[in-house]
């Protein structure tokens, strides 16, 4: 208890000293895709707000609105095959470019789109652009950095993503109050000016190409394993991507909170991750526990959905939040550093690839059925059947080959 409550400052000098060694050691490069990806991500208001403009601004339906937003999904899976293939090939540099320029483009297009088709046939480009993105960013933060820092490079980038996300939403909220086309606004800006750093940062810092020609079909597309690995990364997203889909119209249409308190809730989930999670990977990378650690997140997930079946009331929706954010930060620098160690090397591509598209999967998955189920049977059985869904996966993730050391 010393350590948390003691009156003299030794507790807080050991916290200084904790988070210091939790950033030491990275490199340079990690820092500029950190910066780059929290300029990016700070732009991120359109996914968290599209299922609330599309039902109160257009008068779309929640089927409807589900439908969008599974959209999401739907070019994310789009978008990162076709940029792992591209990464392994071409290299992350000029990927990531030309996927910030045109999804921010993108952005602005989508402010004058109205009907139901014509949203959906731009929601799917943004994302497509937007999301090929991701291998190549994550394929960056694996060259980048040293084996031993894998699991804290991830999380600095993780950590820059997700205090663009705090400000995100919150800045969302408020731009929503004026005029919901703002947040495409917003979000088109931020994704340029990301390009634009990343061009000046990396144009001569480019790493050297793999020698030989990269195979067509990338390993990662014929290991068994993984694919399984795959399949559980699906369901256990599907079940957090609640958070983005349906949560705010939970949030909206149960407790009855205003936009900028949906906007706050969400942003305390970008913010949590922000503050703790390199800290927490610090003291658990090479704990010699990996294989209690992407259970022990499933596990507080479930406890987040518990946390939502009791009445509405501030209190539960503010600790159902808290445990998804620490269930996030315990699962997914782990399963990101359990990739690299998986690909060693080889074809790192085509394994962030499937590992980005199993989000954008359950990107599809988790607004369809959980717009589908809240809207036939109601919201607690959404939670009750998310929780039920999340139970297998802690004995799975527990028996996965290669986390004990």
């Amino acid at each position: 208890m010393q350590y948390f409550c003691g009156i003299n400052h030794m507790p807080f000098r050991h916290i200084i000293q904790e988070y210091r060694s939790a950033y030491s050691g990275l490199s340079r490069d990690s820092w500029l895709l950190a910066v780059v990806m929290l300029i990016n991500r700070s732009g991120a208001m359109v996914l968290p707000f599209m299922s609330l403009y599309v039902t109160r601004e257009l008068h779309f339906s929640l089927t409807e609105a589900g439908l969008l937003v599974s959209l999401f999904g739907a070019g994310s899976i789009a978008g990162a095959l076709t940029g792992g293939a591209l990464v392994d090939r071409f290299g992350v540099f000029k990927i990531q470019v030309v996927s910030l320029t045109a999804a921010g483009i993108g952005f602005f297009c989508l402010i004058p789109l109205q009907t139901f088709q014509s949203l959906a046939i731009g929601l799917f480009t943004v994302t497509f652009f937007s999301d090929m993105f991701r291998p190549a960013n994550a394929s960056s933060v694996a060259v980048y950095s040293p084996p031993e820092s894998v699991a804290r490079a991830f999380s600095l980038n993780r950590m820059a993503a997700n205090l663009g996300f705090a400000i995100g939403p919150a800045l969302g909220g408020l731009l929503t109050v004026i005029d919901f086309r703002l947040i495409f606004v917003a979000d088109g800006l931020t994704s340029l000016v990301a390009a634009f750093v990343f061009y000046r940062a990396f144009r001569h810092r480019q790493p050297a190409p793999a020698p030989g020609r990269p195979p067509l079909i990338g390993p990662a597309y014929r290991d068994a394993v993984y694919w399984g690995f795959i399949l559980l990364v699906i369901i256990f997203a599907v079940a957090f991507f609640q958070l983005f889909s349906t949560m705010p119209l939970f949030f909206r249409t149960e407790a009855h909170l205003t936009e900028p308190m949906i906007g706050g809730l969400l942003a305390l989930n970008g913010f949590l991750v922000f503050l703790f999670e390199m800290v927490l990977v610090n003291r658990l990378e090479g704990s010699g526990k990996d294989h209690l650690l992407i259970p022990g997140g499933i596990f507080l997930l479930i406890l987040a959905f518990l946390f939502l079946l009791p009445p509405p009331v501030w209190v539960f929706l503010l600790l159902s939040v808290i445990l998804l954010s620490f269930a996030e930060m315990l699962a997914m620098p782990f399963m990101a550093a359990w990739i690299t160690k998986r690909a060693g090397g080889n074809g790192l591509g085509s394994y962030m690839a499937l590992y980005t598209m199993a989000y954008g999967v359950s990107l599809i998955l988790a607004p369809l059925a959980g717009t589908t189920l809240a809207d036939q049977a109601g919201f607690h059985s959404l939670w009750i059947a998310c929780s039920i869904l999340l139970i297998p996966l802690l004995f799975l993730f527990y028996r996965l080959p290669g986390l004990r050391r």
